[in-house]
């Protein structure tokens, strides 16, 4: 895969960096991405040719996956994952997306 952007804001007094978990808008990192494959869940066909964006602030993660492909011809698009609580102990994470695939 590649990488061809990245982005990275941090805005937080050192107090704040010292204290268990960040505030929300202490830290931004956009994270582009290009043909990555990934292999999201052991045992399960990988995700590949996958290109999106990966948000992550001092909260919550997103993960923007504008194409990908699985398994033998299924095309992938517009899938979002999102952890909401990065600071929860089990935080719920939520995947939606839409695939179209060959019927055989």
């Amino acid at each position: 895969g590649r990488i061809p952007k990245v982005a990275l804001a941090l805005s937080a007094t050192r107090a704040e960096f010292a204290a268990p978990t960040l505030p929300k808008q202490a830290i931004g990192v956009a994270i582009h991405f290009e043909q990555a494959q990934v292999t999201y869940m052991q045992g399960h066909a990988p995700l590949t040719h996958a290109s999106g964006v990966v948000n992550v602030d001092g909260e919550s993660l997103t993960v923007e996956v504008g194409s990908a492909k699985t398994l033998s011809g299924t095309q992938a698009q517009d899938g979002v994952v999102t952890i909401p609580d990065l600071n929860a102990d089990n935080p719920r994470i939520n995947v939606t997306f839409s695939a179209r695939a060959p019927a055989r």
